[in-house]
């Protein structure tokens, strides 16, 4: 069943029909016509009241989907921030891999300067020792 909200809007249409049935009445001597406007006027209003029935139901059965919906945008927010989060620790790891590859690098440079200044070394101690078995 229908329930008909009582409110400025429908007592104002109702007013209006009867207004018109009235005018009508005093134009016409055809009462069906009259009838049949206030009929329209009566269907009009049971109309109305079905949809702010539907409406109210829409907005029940809404309400739970934009809940659920709030919840996966929370879950995707948080989701959002961890990989965020790996995003900046992996940035972190990619610079400590190129940092740890310099330093590999100077490392065997610095090993290449040393064999060199060993190889130089021995040599210098070579003609030291030369040098003294000639004295």
């Amino acid at each position: 069943m229908v329930k008909i909200k009582l409110d400025y809007d429908v007592l104002g249409f109702v007013l209006l029909a009867l207004f018109a049935f009235y005018v009508l009445m005093q134009f016409t001597t055809d009462p069906p016509l009259a009838l049949s406007l206030l009929l329209l006027a009566l269907l009009s209003l049971i109309h109305k009241a079905k949809l702010e029935e539907g409406m109210s139901k829409l907005r029940a059965s809404l309400v739970p989907s934009i809940e659920q919906l709030d919840k996966h945008i929370l879950a995707l927010a948080d989701i959002s921030t961890n990989l965020g989060q790996q995003l900046r620790a992996n940035e972190k790891e990619g610079e400590l891999e190129r940092r740890l590859s310099q330093l590999e690098t100077e490392v065997k440079r610095l090993s290449s300067d040393l064999a060199a200044y060993m190889g130089y070394l021995e040599s210098c101690i070579r003609n030291l020792n030369r040098a003294e078995e000639k004295e």
